[in-house]
């Protein structure tokens, strides 16, 4: 899953820095996407919105990460690499909960554990949660 979170990664770009692969026990596979704010302002010509949630639901970013995460899968067709859902998330890896190592790299079971309910959200989710995003 390393190759695929990393490739995630570079097709959003500037939008993410660094994601979550998640479905391990399920049926899809999905993605938890940690945003890098810089990058998702530099999306807009002016004026984007100050606040984070604001900004991860407005058109401009999200359009941006699921035409990004379309392409991926158009190359990607394959059910162990084809991102069916994915989620931007506000708040950012939680170094005092063990989510970053001491090498500053996501701890990636720490964050499944830590936030399994944001992976059930985006798993459970049939199209009716206005944050998941389906590419």
């Amino acid at each position: 899953m390393g190759a695929l979170r990393v490739e995630i990664i570079a097709a959003c770009s500037p939008a993410v820095t660094d994601a979550v692969i998640t479905g391990h026990n399920a049926d899809a596979v999905g993605a938890l996407l940690f945003p890098n704010i810089k990058g998702c302002k530099r999306l807009f010509k002016k004026n984007p919105p100050a606040e984070t949630a604001e900004l991860l639901r407005s058109p401009r970013v999200r359009n941006h990460v699921l035409e990004r995460l379309r392409a991926h899968n158009a190359r990607h067709p394959q059910s162990s690499t084809r991102i069916v859902r994915a989620l931007l998330l506000a708040d950012p890896p939680d170094l005092d909960a063990n989510e970053i190592t001491d090498k500053g790299y996501l701890n990636q079971r720490a964050i499944l554990k830590n936030r399994a309910h944001v992976v059930r959200r985006l798993h459970q989710a049939k199209g009716d949660d206005p944050d998941v995003l389906f590419p």
